[in-house]
Order: structure tokens, then C-alpha cells, then sequence
């Protein structure tokens, strides 16, 4: 199995493109900065999700080396606090434009490809704050989570007929250790991994477990009720 993973050089990126390796899959990661441990099996490129100059060369690149992907994880992403005291534009904008049109970019570069093809997957990572907003002080990242959503939803439904998949990955707090309500980048990349290399069928996946249903549960509540709680936690 091929995959093309973005935003590999941190953080879950890096735990997905090990895992990957580690199931005997080549993988094409792609980063903003240079990719300090080379391995085998993995394909490296600089590329800002949001440049198409740098998306066009590194598509060039994966045809030269006739790398066609059977998978697309689509996983770059940033959170920034954006509303510090007043909400910023310029962070906002940032946000978007790597979480929401960086996703964008690269599903206008592989669709056709699939298409044409007959079958291929998309794997969006998404995070539970789609569902409700956990940080008091964030705008953007949970609104470009939950419309990373939408537009999965929207193309699953116009392409799964044709043979594409689009599965989006609802995750909660992440860290290199687990914690009570936050699990591990290493734990959360052998779910996905897993769940890609399974073929399980499920389309959105909410994990962990248990912050997923109480992320859930909140949105029964009203929202003066949930400020209230979050104002207290981070004080």
C-alpha cells in the first residue's frame, strides 16, 4: 500500500508515518521543515499545504517516481489562540488556510486520479472541538474542523458511488503521554492506521471513547452552562 500523509515531521504525522512503515507500506510524507531522520520506505518533500507552486512540484516529483497513493492522509493542521483578547483575523485566516483549503488543495490534486482510477481513500483528521468548542480562547480551529467535516460529508455523498472513500478522524487531546482525557500520538495513529489497513467501514470515527461521548453529551448543553466550565478550567 502507497500513502501520502501530510504534515509528517511532528506530532501525529510522524506517529502515522511510522506506523504506516511499520505494516510494510511506502510512504510519501510531505512538511514545512526538513525531515531530520530519513528512513526506509518513506518519501520526503518540503511543501506548504498552502503554496500551490510547491503542491504542483511535489505532485511532479511523486509521478517521476511513479508513486500514485492508494491512501491520502490529509492530517497538516495548526492551532493558535485567536481570540486573545479580541479575535484576530490574520490567525483566523492562518488557521483556515491550513486546515480547511490545505485539505482543499490536495483533494483537488488526487480526485481526479481517483476518478479515473475507480477507487481511493481520503483520511481527514478532524478533532472533537467540531463537535463543541473546548478552549474558550479558539475560534478558528473548531470552525475549520467542523467545516473539514462538512466537506467530507458532502463529497462522500457525491463520490461513493464512484468508488472513493472519505473518512474523517474526530480526535481528542493528543501528547506524547497519556493522560486522563488526552491520549498518546502513538495510540491515536495505530487507530487509524488499523481502521485504513483493516478496511473497516465506518466513515467518521470519534476517539477516544470517552472524551468523544462526553464532547458528544456536551452539546445538549447550553452553551452559558458549558462557558461556565470551561472559564473554570482555565483559570
Amino acid at each position: 500500500m502507497k500513502v501520502f500523509i501530510t504534515g509528517i515531521t511532528s506530532g501525529l504525522g510522524r506517529a502515522l508515518s511510522e506506523e504506516f512503515l511499520s505494516k510494510g507500506c511506502s510512504v510519501w510524507g510531505i512538511g514545512r521543515r526538513p525531515l531530520k531522520e530519513p528512513k526506509k520506505n518513506l518519501y520526503y518533500s518540503i511543501c506548504d499545504v498552502r503554496n500551490q507552486i510547491d503542491i504542483k512540484r511535489v505532485y511532479e516529483e511523486m509521478k517521476g517516481k511513479d508513486f500514485i497513493p492508494d491512501v491520502v492522509v490529509l492530517n497538516a493542521g495548526i492551532t493558535k489562540d485567536d481570540l486573545v483578547p479580541e479575535l484576530s483575523y490574520s490567525i483566523s485566516r492562518e488557521i483556515f488556510e491550513v486546515n480547511l483549503f490545505g485539505v482543499i488543495n490536495w483533494i483537488n490534486i488526487f480526485l481526479p486520479v481517483y476518478l479515473r482510477k475507480g477507487k481511493g481513500i481520503f483520511v481527514g483528521i478532524s478533532s472533537l472541538s467540531a463537535y463543541r468548542v473546548t478552549n474558550i480562547n479558539k475560534v478558528a480551529y473548531p470552525a475549520s474542523k467542523a467545516a473539514l467535516n462538512m466537506i467530507f460529508q458532502a463529497l462522500r455523498v457525491k463520490f461513493t458511488s464512484k468508488g472513493l472513500r472519505f473518512i474523517i478522524f474526530c480526535l481528542g487531546r493528543m501528547g506524547e503521554r497519556k493522560t486522563l482525557f488526552q491520549t498518546t500520538y502513538q495510540k491515536a495513529a495505530e487507530r487509524i492506521a488499523n481502521h485504513i489497513y483493516l478496511n473497516r467501514k465506518k466513515n467518521v470515527v470519534n476517539f477516544p471513547f470517552i472524551p468523544a461521548i462526553i464532547t458528544r453529551i456536551s452539546v445538549f448543553f447550553p452553551d452559558i452552562f458549558i462557558s461556565k466550565i470551561l472559564s473554570k478550567i482555565n483559570k
